[in-house]
């Protein structure tokens, strides 16, 4: 019987991107497969997502991670933003910016007013 991957809270509160970048750092440390240009892409992901989002005026209150051999979910959770906030913030394009840098690995499977999904995959 396989046991399901574990939720690992990656930052405090408020979430801090050299907090998160961190911390993925240590999950990622106990993948074998994580490819060391997967282990970069992942991290500089994680912290520019968390910028992004900030500079567009949006408080981050968590990013949690579930890891298994090939890909890492990143959930980043949003404070309770003005209605609409993060919705433009999206359409003003930073979320996919930051996802086209590394298209061939990333997936940001969901958006919504209260988080972004990303589903990075770690093998090249």
């Amino acid at each position: 019987m396989t046991t399901l991957p574990a939720d690992h809270r990656l930052t405090g509160r408020p979430a801090d991107a050299g907090e998160a970048k961190e911390a993925l750092g240590r999950l990622l440390d106990t993948l074998p497969d994580c490819s060391p240009s997967a282990r970069s892409d992942a991290l500089l992901t994680v912290s520019e997502l968390i910028s992004a989002a900030q500079q567009h005026g949006i408080d981050v209150s968590s990013v949690t991670a579930r890891a298994e051999d090939d890909w890492v979910d990143l959930n980043i959770a949003y404070e309770p933003q003005p209605q609409g906030q993060v919705e433009a913030a999206l359409t003003d394009g930073w979320a996919w910016t930051i996802a086209a840098s590394v298209a061939d690995k990333l997936d940001v499977s969901s958006t919504s007013a209260e988080g972004l999904r990303v589903r990075l995959l770690l093998r090249v």
